[in-house]
């Protein structure tokens, strides 16, 4: 079996992007965001597994953002 990409950082869209085309399939998970979140936030893949059916199951958690927007 070829090796996961590592995608724990990355915006749901490019994760899912580059996992595809590695071959292989992809569900998310949306974790709530907590209530002290500050209003600048984004998501983003927290946790990436393999499940036993071959998909990839990402956990997408909101992270706060700097000012300046990374």
């Amino acid at each position: 079996m070829p090796e996961i990409p590592d995608v724990i950082g990355y915006r749901p869209a490019e994760a899912e992007e580059t996992l595809t085309a590695a071959g292989y399939t992809v569900t998310q998970l949306i974790a709530d965001p907590p209530r002290w979140m500050p209003a600048n936030h984004s998501p983003r893949v927290g946790r990436q597994r393999l499940l036993a059916d071959g998909t990839i199951e990402l956990l997408i958690v909101e992270v706060p953002e700097s000012p300046d927007g990374e």
